[in-house]
Formats: C-alpha cells, structure tokens, sequence
C-alpha cells in the first residue's frame, strides 16, 4: 500500500503528463492540418502588419528630409539602421 502524500504525487504527475501529451497532440493536428500551429499563423499575422506599417512610417512626409524639420544625425542612424534591417526579413 501506498501512504496518501505518495499516491497523490502519482496521481498528479499522471495528469500533468495526460495534460502535456493533449498538448503536444493538438499542435501535431495543427500542423499537419495547417502547415503551422495557431500561434505560429498570429505571430506571422502579427509581423507581416508591423513591417506594413514600418513601411508607411518609413514613407511619410516626417521621414522625408526635404521636410521643415530635416531630421536629426541620430535619427538618421536610426532611420538608415531601419532599412538596413528591414531588407533582411
């Protein structure tokens, strides 16, 4: 026999490893069925708008240096760095 703190030790890992192998069986079907998990096509969704609205930020008349306010040496460097970067994803 087993004294009570031991068996619900058992008991309890049991499920964390039922509620792990769900998981791990859920994002296989999510892949298989999808080609990439749920959270994989949000973070995707995510990154394809951010570089969206870099690029306008990237075209509107403040970044442009024919503007009143030419922008500053750091700013450049932050703005050069940018595009840089950008053209690697």
């Amino acid at each position: 026999m087993l004294d009570p703190l031991t068996a619900l030790g058992i008991a309890s890992n049991v499920i964390q490893l039922v509620d792990f192998t769900s998981k791990v069986l859920s994002k296989t079907k999510d892949i298989r069925s999808r080609g990439k998990t749920v959270d994989n096509a949000r973070l995707e969704a995510l990154t394809v708008n951010l570089v969206s609205l870099s690029e306008n930020l990237l075209a509107s008349p403040l970044l442009i240096e024919t503007s009143a306010k030419k922008p500053s040496d750091d700013e450049k460097v932050r703005i050069h760095s940018f595009r840089g970067s950008r053209q690697t994803l």
